[in-house]
């Protein structure tokens, strides 16, 4: 009799049989898909499904949890990959400050250096009176300074850049990371509360 009870019609009292979806008299539903499981076997007027013994308000709950779950999954991983690639970036920005450091030594050894030497002989010269002497060593010195104080402009804009571009790349990482811890608490949360409706 309580078996009977299960299949009879809420909505016009006809009995039906066994698992019958819809009552064969009004076609109200009798029977309904779990989210849980998915099988059609979610009994309507108990609530439960017959297949795997969820209520159908609790599968309902875990349904949207696992849907939230993959959510959450899926934007960690975007956040974990624009770490990655901010990583990259910043790594190839200090490789590029270093490559600027060298530049800068070597524009000092091949331009500097022998322009701040031939403008030492030049005065030497005009010192002893070789005006011409002097004269000659000055206008040999002045594309040497020129071009060492053009590279050495190019190289410090350059520097300037790195670092800006440097301190941006940090900054967007720590926000990233923050964002991503946020999202690993949430995404604890809710496998806990998951968890906790499966028992």
């Amino acid at each position: 009799a309580g078996v009977a009870d299960l299949w009879t019609c809420p909505n016009c009292s006809t009995p039906n049989p066994e698992w019958t979806p819809f009552c064969l008299s009004c076609q109200t539903p009798l029977l309904r898909k779990c989210p849980e499981c998915g099988q059609m076997k979610s009994l309507v007027k108990t609530g439960v499904c017959g297949n795997c013994g969820y209520e159908y308000a609790t599968a309902q709950k875990r349904a949207a949890l696992r849907q939230e779950i993959q959510a959450l999954k899926e934007q960690l991983k975007i956040r974990q990959d624009m770490m990655g690639t901010a990583a990259t970036e910043l790594a190839a920005v200090e490789q590029s400050q270093k490559g600027s450091n060298s530049a800068l030594l070597w524009t000092i050894l091949l331009f500097g250096l022998p322009g701040g030497l031939c403008l030492l002989s030049s005065c030497a010269a005009f010192a002893q009176g070789d005006g011409e002497g002097g004269m000659i060593v000055f206008v040999l010195a002045l594309p040497l300074l020129a071009i060492g104080a053009v590279r050495l402009n190019n190289t410090k804009t350059k520097e300037q850049k790195a670092r800006e571009v440097s301190g941006q790349l940090q900054q967007q990482i720590a926000t990233l990371n923050a964002e991503a811890a946020g999202l690993e608490n949430e995404l604890q949360a809710k496998r806990a509360e998951f968890e906790r409706l499966g028992q």
